[in-house]
């Protein structure tokens, strides 16, 4: 990736998720290999069941894998949070509970310098949230 700043607010779910996977989670992507099911909503339609691609029945069935859904999931979002258990020295763990601490009291109306209590924090958490602060503890720099 360049050293051009990505604003996180201005990316979609699946390119959120796809920066947590490849800068954490080490995933490569490549053509998927799932089984496809049919579309239950549309029945033109079909999906992989391993990454939730969906097509139509005229279209190949060859795709790229979509990143897992780590904003998304909080199922997900806990497997960022077991990486980064492993991954990083004490001190880097401090950090990245700053960093949930500061962008859950973002999201309250509470007086400026003031911080959501832990644990507190974790009754207001989201996956996004999780996510993000996980890029920012890593050193994700091209990350606003």
């Amino acid at each position: 990736m360049n050293s051009e700043t990505i604003k996180w607010s201005e990316l979609d779910a699946e390119a959120k998720d796809r920066l947590v996977a490849t800068k954490i989670m080490g995933w490569t992507g490549g053509e998927c290999d799932g089984e496809i099911g049919e579309q239950p909503i549309s029945p033109d339609g079909w999906y992989c069941q391993r990454c939730g691609y969906d097509g139509s029945w005229g279209d190949d069935f060859i795709h790229e894998e979509r990143p897992p859904r780590y904003t998304q999931s909080m199922d997900r979002a806990w497997e960022v949070i077991r990486m980064l258990y492993g991954r990083l020295l004490f001190s880097k763990r401090r950090e990245f509970y700053r960093i949930l601490q500061r962008l859950v009291t973002d999201t309250t109306n509470l007086e400026p310098g003031t911080l959501v209590d832990w644990p507190d924090v974790l009754w207001l958490l989201t996956p996004e949230m999780i996510c993000q602060a996980a890029l920012r503890t890593i050193g994700s720099n091209e990350l606003s």
